[in-house]
């Protein structure tokens, strides 16, 4: 939803979820049910970092990927 914001000029919205949804996701680090979250938060603080640089616009193919870990 933060990437929603963004595209949509909502910078504050898109501040304030991708805060969230980093703040819910780093207790799972670094994976969680075959899901590499430590990559997943340090794509989103990435990006946070760009939109708080006053970089934009936001293009899809800069959002966060959610990749697997190799499953035992």
């Amino acid at each position: 939803m933060g990437c929603h914001h963004w595209r949509a000029g909502n910078r504050h919205g898109a501040r304030t979820l991708l805060r969230k949804g980093i703040d819910y996701l780093v207790p799972f680090a670094p994976a969680c049910r075959g899901v590499d979250v430590a990559a997943l938060v340090r794509d989103a603080r990435a990006l946070l970092q760009r939109l708080d640089q006053g970089e934009a616009p936001f293009d899809l193919s800069d959002a966060p990927q959610v990749r697997l870990t190799a499953i035992c």
